[in-house]
């Protein structure tokens, strides 16, 4: 990758910094609330405490790219007279050296007028930032680490995490917003490939500047690493800082839906434009009286999926296409995740989306379709996105509609890493050319813990041609279409498509495939068994706060959980699960659940404000789990799986009536279709375990998701007079393994030789 994009800190540093950070959010919290009379204004609070530290922030920053250009924070309170948020910001940018830097500050958004306490003021708290710096770097504040103090700022906000009463909306709001920033590596890597044609050995290529989009820009990472590329550019070495500014005004947009995040994008452009003229020697200090062009109208805060398709509504946004480069890290948020916070938005998706038209979709694919659409012919778009829509039944429509109006240059996974670090997705670079062309795609996958900076680098090295180290194949055009992107060893896919046309799908058999139960409050209805207590009772503790306490054991039920179940052994599991339900499974009512179980009714009282915040949308009983049909009344034996492990983990469960989370995924074959040990065998042999790296998402090493709708796709062999007895020999193995009669090493054999059939079975050598 380039050399003057910034060079990563160490996570562990950063995150060390960032707890300095909010414990002194804490802290000036604390004495701002000891100063308010009467019921404090916590979110006003909290905010203005945020607006201060960022103050100091951006001070620091600026300080140690060019220590006169601003005076110490500590001097600018003492002789100012700021006595709210605003006015210090205004002093601290009337102070500045530079036109070009106060503009900075006069663009915090902070206009709340706010008043700060005298002794939140006299506080050291600007001499405490710049330590929790010193944490991360004695040297330099790199521009990713603002977006890291925003994020923190998000999912731990004052008013609710320090204060105690907020809302649980307002923990979620990072989550919910799919708020995670991509690291500084991978932003490098796609901002250099999407800009690489643009600009050829640091000289402007034709139709300079090019016009780049990041539609979900956060803090402006990507915005920032393009626009320090196109300042480092031959040509605008030479330009004075009003000419420089003017040539981001003109190449550089962005979207986002966090207000703050927007502000943070349109400061930190002006301060990296800024931070160039330093650093190549200009006089910034004479440009007084310079007309500075707005990014108002270039980081605007609007939902990108909402806006009018290009041409733009001017009226609802300002931004307009075409664009040479589109980059950026959508959100990823799940349909179900929509459904819980903007179930009004699901239906507008369904008819202005091709990608949601129909079945489950995430909200990535939204960006990519919109975004190419708005992409010129030859442009390019460069995104860091979940894998999921590579193998999966529901990215479909999304792999048919690049494949009819893009060419796919790249595609980079990282398959046992975990890239962002704090969410447990699973990642892709997906680099596109729009327009078609017969050139192939270059696919890799980079593997280890130095995956994400040091694979990426040695992939750069090696842009032009094969690199076993870096895992790099190439995979023809016609390859990629609606079916699943399989990339990779040629002999491997062979086996594989092999075995998927070796049988019949599971979803066309006399199968049920379904998921277990939810409970919509997992944290209320789910207790863990202590023991068993007197006079019929248990004795439980609660999940979220650890308190034990006795309730009837009529009003509970066994429910296994994924991470219960291993190969072939029995379900055990110590979960219970409130259960209010009649023996014919009716839901009790309220005045019966009382009466009945007092001790039942009495814990589920005591949280009935988080269970009727947590229902009032689906119109359920309070009291009531959410999940439908809880009997289990079939008379077959069914096949059970955590749908989050390492794979080859079904087992058989013949219990009636037992509850299985919505972690576990099901599996029960209709009475007389074949035995379910013949099945059970197959789904834990080598075979199935192809089918699983596959065809199913990965969130670590060798972990998988046991989707249930990829689930259906799998073929299965039926036994047939040719394979009947090789079908039969699975069965008696997995029913062995089952009895648990085999020591250790026979179990082990029992289970290779188990492998060994079901390759044959398949024609898989």
């Amino acid at each position: 990758m380039p050399a003057n994009h910034e060079p990563p800190i160490p996570y562990e540093r950063v995150a060390r910094c960032l707890k300095y950070i909010h414990d002194w959010r804490e802290h000036l919290a604390h004495a701002w609330v000891g100063r308010v009379r009467g019921i404090p204004d916590t979110r006003t609070i909290g905010d203005a405490v945020d607006d201060l530290i960022s103050l100091a922030l951006l001070v620091e920053k600026a300080r140690r790219t060019s220590p006169g250009s601003v005076p110490p924070l500590r001097d600018v309170i003492a002789s100012s007279e700021a006595g709210n948020v605003q006015d210090l910001w205004t002093a601290v940018g009337q102070s500045a050296s530079s036109p070009l830097l106060a503009a900075v500050f006069r663009t915090t958004g902070a206009d709340k007028q706010v008043p700060v306490p005298d002794n939140v003021l006299d506080s050291p708290w600007p001499e405490r930032i710049g330590e929790a710096l010193n944490l991360m770097s004695p040297m330099e504040v790199p521009y990713a680490f603002f977006g890291d103090f925003h994020q923190m700022c998000l999912a731990r906000p004052l008013e609710a995490a320090f204060f105690h009463f907020g809302t649980l909306e307002s923990q979620q709001r990072r989550r919910d917003w799919g708020a995670h920033y991509t690291p500084i590596p991978i932003v490098a890597y796609l901002v250099h490939w999407a800009l690489g044609s643009q600009i050829v050995g640091g000289v402007p290529a034709h139709g300079f500047p090019p016009r780049i989009l990041d539609p979900s820009c956060g803090c402006g990472a990507f915005l920032i690493a393009a626009a320090q590329t196109l300042l480092r550019s031959g040509t605008l070495t030479s330009l004075s800082a009003w000419e420089r500014l003017k040539v981001i005004a003109s190449a550089v947009f962005g979207t986002d839906i966090d207000e703050k995040a927007v502000g943070w994008t349109r400061r930190l452009l002006l301060l990296a434009v800024w931070e160039s003229c330093v650093q190549d020697g200009l006089d910034v200090s004479d440009a007084k009286g310079i007309g500075l062009p707005s990014l108002d109208r270039n980081i605007v805060c609007v939902d990108f999926l909402r806006f009018a398709d290009s041409p733009a509504n001017l009226e609802e946004c300002p931004i307009s296409g075409p664009f040479d480069a589109i980059i950026g890290g959508p959100p990823f948020i799940r349909l179900q995740d929509l459904h819980r916070i903007q179930p009004d938005r699901i239906e507008e998706y369904r008819r202005r989306f091709a990608t949601a038209g129909g079945g489950s979709f995430d909200l990535y694919m939204l960006f990519i379709e919109k975004s190419l659409c708005l992409l010129r012919e030859g442009g390019r778009l460069g995104f860091s996105v979940s894998n999921s829509f590579l193998r999966s039944t529901s990215g479909r429509r999304l792999r048919e509609l690049i494949a009819e109006v893009a060419t796919v240059d790249e595609m980079i996974e990282f398959p046992d890493a975990q890239v962002y670090p704090d969410a447990k997705v699973q990642i892709v670079l997906l680099c596109l050319s729009k327009g078609r062309s017969a050139r192939p795609t270059r696919y890799a996958r980079l593997c280890g813990v130095d995956a994400v900076d040091r694979g990426l680098r040695r992939l750069h090295s090696v842009r032009q041609g094969k690199s076993t180290e870096a895992g790099v194949c190439w995979s023809p055009l016609e390859r990629l279409g609606g079916d699943p992107w399989l990339c990779g060893d040629a002999e491997r896919e062979a086996c594989s498509t092999k075995m998927e046309r070796a049988g019949v799908r599971l979803g066309l058999l006399p199968v049920e495939i379904r998921s277990g139960v939810s409970t919509g409050n997992d944290k209320v209805f789910l207790l863990q068994f202590v023991r068993d207590g007197p006079d019929g009772s248990v004795l439980v503790r609660a999940r979220e706060y650890g308190e034990t306490f006795h309730m009837e054991s009529e009003a509970l039920r066994p429910i296994t959980r994924g991470r219960d179940i291993k190969a072939y052994l029995p379900a055990e599991s110590t979960t219970l699960c409130v259960f209010p339900y009649d023996k014919n499974g009716e839901p009790l009512t309220e005045q019966a659940l009382r009466e009945c179980f007092p001790a039942a009714y009495g814990y589920l009282q005591s949280r009935k404000d988080r269970l009727m915040a947590a229902q009032r949308h689906t119109g359920d009983a309070w009291w009531v789990p959410r999940f439908r049909n809880p009997q289990n009344t079939a008379s077959t034996p069914r096949l059970i799986a955590g749908k989050v492990a390492f794979g080859r983990n079904f087992t058989l469960d013949t219990r009636q009536g037992m509850l299985c989370h919505s972690t576990v995924a099901i599996v029960q074959p209709y009475p007389d279709a074949f035995s379910p040990y013949y099945l059970l065998g197959i789904l834990n042999s080598v075979v199935f375990w192809l089918f699983t790296q596959r065809r199913m998402p990965a969130i670590g090493p060798k972990r998988y998701i046991c989707r249930v709708l990829t689930l259906k796709e799998f073929p299965l062999v039926l036994p047939e007079s040719a394979e009947q007895s090789t079908c039969e020999e699975i069965a008696a193995l997995a029913r062995e393994l089952c009895e648990g009669s085999l020591e250790a090493r026979d179990r082990q054999d029992a289970r290779s030789q188990i492998d060994v059939l079901a390759k044959a079975l398949y024609g898989i050598t």
